[in-house]
């Protein structure tokens, strides 16, 4: 009764992350959905200073986690060992290990204290993240990705490189240090951690659950949208930068969620 339960719960997210307008409703609930400001929002044309102020909040909350970087680090790495060494032994409490990893991440993306607005939410980037935070508890159930590596042809290893910058990260303008690869942000940035695990799923595919797959790479693409444009609002030397470091997310995420919807599986159980 249960194994069909679960057949019939993928079969139905199959379904339903194959039609365009989930993604439309997806995005729509996301932009409806109000921010929130503990002190008050106020008149619409001070949602500009709204989102300053609480970027300037989670920056200042990001350099705070700055000391934890090296451990956050490690804990990435040995999160990937697992999953490639006996990924399958552990694979429900992988899935719910990344699950909770992209709440902790939404916490340091969307969620800050700031002295004008007090606790502040950006109820968009909150949406995007906790629904695929969702997703991957939903796989830990489902139990669909086999997490078991298989050598593969090796133009399937390209997604490597981008993951290995992804985990590098070199935020601070034109500055390649290698000494990043332990002390950059990228455990806790979506825009990094969004990129490994799409890289790691691509080394997985076909054997992989295909909904996560599709909401994990799309909000990808919505999120590298919204980072990229934000490159036209900076001056050119930053911008620039800022394109550089998203570029890839942007490619990883369109790859993958084109090859997600293209792929029909034979046998969904």
């Amino acid at each position: 009764m249960i194994k069909e339960r679960r057949i019939l719960s993928y079969e139905t997210m199959e379904q339903l992350t194959r039609r365009w307008w989930f993604y439309l409703l997806l995005v729509l609930v996301a932009v409806i959905t109000p921010p929130f400001a503990s002190k008050g929002l106020g008149p619409i044309n001070e949602l500009g200073n709204f989102v300053w102020d609480t970027v300037q909040a989670l920056l200042i909350k990001k350099i705070a986690s700055l000391p934890f970087m090296p451990i956050l680090h490690l804990a990435v790495l040995i999160l990937i060992f697992s999953i490639v060494r006996n990924g399958n032994r552990f694979r429900r409490g992988i899935s719910i290990i990344i699950g909770l990893h992209f709440i902790a991440m939404a916490y340091f993306q969307t969620i800050a204290v700031s002295e004008k607005y007090g606790l502040s939410i950006i109820s968009v980037g909150l949406i995007l993240f906790l629904a695929v935070a969702f997703v991957w508890f939903w796989e830990a159930s489902v139990g669909k990705t086999d997490f078991t590596f298989h050598k593969l042809p090796l133009r399937n290893y390209w997604v490597l490189p981008l993951a290995l910058f992804a985990f590098w990260d070199p935020d601070i303008l034109w500055d390649f240090d290698p000494l990043f690869l332990i002390t950059s942000t990228s455990p806790i940035a979506i825009c990094m951690m969004t990129t490994i695990y799409l890289a790691i799923m691509n080394l997985l595919f076909p054997r992989i659950n295909f909904p996560v797959f599709r909401v994990m790479s799309f909000v990808g693409i919505l999120l590298a949208a919204f980072t990229l444009l934000g490159a036209f609002f900076m001056d050119a030397r930053e911008g620039s930068y800022w394109l550089f470091l998203h570029i890839p997310m942007l490619i990883i995420s369109l790859y993958s969620f084109r090859r997600g919807l293209r792929f029909i599986e034979s046998d969904p159980a």
